[in-house]
């Protein structure tokens, strides 16, 4: 049955074809055993028919030089991703770059009573806190509003013209009545907001030089300040993203202060709901999903089980912990005993 093949074997010219005519006996073999169908072209079996057999070394030659243009061709797209994403990366450096100095800069512009736009801000606060009531540039009705002393300019100090910005835009946006919305007539709101403006700048690498109760806790690393710089520039649709955080953060303070209340609570527990609101932003910051979106990161620092009202779960309540630091304790004194001419700050600049 094999004389066939093995006269085909004999001439070395042919060899490919010869593995050919094999195969295809083989295949006629094992069809007329089960009774299949007989190829007519056995003695040249499948021979013009393209592609049906092929000798195993045009097989391995084809296979080899198909898979070396597959891994040129891949070679080729991860070139191209890498030079992408080489030319993505070189482009949101050059926005950090970009944007970072003008942050930081508006960050350390301090508050000028002398300078036409800043005492036009100052003039907007009272417009918004006392509407229909003639402006004064010193007086009591300051206090109402949360500040420290009789003359605004000195709780300014540290926040600077920032905060000053940032406590008429969150009257502007929450209405006069605001303050007894968000925190109770108890609640300081001026310096409330101030020092959320504080937290912001320190936490996101803006001012570190700001000091409040807690500033030594924790600060924003580099790759966060360096997402927050990128959601500015590229996907805050020309919101200020500052000024957002900032409504949310003493949204998030007042509630805390207001979790605090009873029969025995003072304004000398004030310090410790600051130190629970850095907390709180120090968690919401790093739990927010990445790549920022101005919605999630606002959505994280609104969320109010991101922490305790204390700012963790393994700290207990002010009111139950008996001792204040050194700290809140001068912060609280300072408070307490500031004059019109006022030198002890919550909020101050390290010389």
């Amino acid at each position: 049955p094999f004389a066939r093949t093995s006269v085909v074997s004999r001439s070395d010219s042919r060899r490919n074809e010869n593995s050919i005519t094999m195969a295809a006996l083989l295949r006629n073999r094992v069809h007329s055993a089960g009774g299949g169908f007989r190829d007519d072209y056995e003695r040249k079996p499948l021979m013009r028919r393209e592609r049906d057999y092929e000798a195993f070394d045009a097989y391995l030659a084809r296979t080899k030089r198909q898979a070396g243009d597959a891994r040129l061709h891949a070679a080729v797209e991860r070139h191209k991703f890498d030079e992408r994403h080489r030319h993505e990366k070189a482009g949101l450096e050059q926005l950090v770059e970009t944007h970072m100095p003008t942050l930081v800069a508006r960050s350390h512009e301090p508050f000028d009573g002398n300078r036409p736009a800043h005492l036009q801000a100052l003039e907007a606060l009272w417009e918004q806190a006392f509407p229909g009531t003639p402006f004064e540039r010193t007086g009591p009705k300051w206090g109402e509003l949360g500040f420290q002393c009789n003359d605004p300019a000195s709780d300014l100090r540290g926040a600077g013209y920032l905060g000053l910005l940032h406590l008429t835009q969150f009257l502007a946006a929450s209405g006069p009545s605001c303050k007894a919305e968000v925190g109770g007539e108890s609640f300081p709101l001026a310096l409330a907001s101030l020092s959320c403006t504080a937290m912001l700048c320190r936490y996101l690498g803006l001012n570190r030089t700001l000091i409040f109760p807690g500033c030594d806790a924790s600060e924003g690393d580099p790759a966060l300040v360096r997402r927050f710089v990128l959601l500015q520039a590229q996907d805050a649709h020309g919101h200020d993203v500052l000024q957002v955080l900032h409504v949310r953060l003493v949204r998030h303070l007042a509630w805390t202060w207001s979790q605090m209340q009873g029969p025995e609570t003072t304004i000398m527990q004030f310090g410790e709901a600051l130190r629970a609101t850095y907390r709180h932003l120090h968690r919401a910051l790093n739990s927010a999903p990445k790549p920022w979106r101005l919605v999630s990161v606002t959505t994280a620092v609104e969320r109010v089980d991101v922490d305790g009202p204390w700012g963790g779960s393994d700290e207990v309540p002010p009111l139950l912990a008996g001792v204040t630091t050194v700290v809140t304790f001068l912060w609280v004194l300072a408070a307490h005993l500031c004059s019109p001419v006022c030198e002890p700050q919550v909020l101050k600049k390290r010389q």
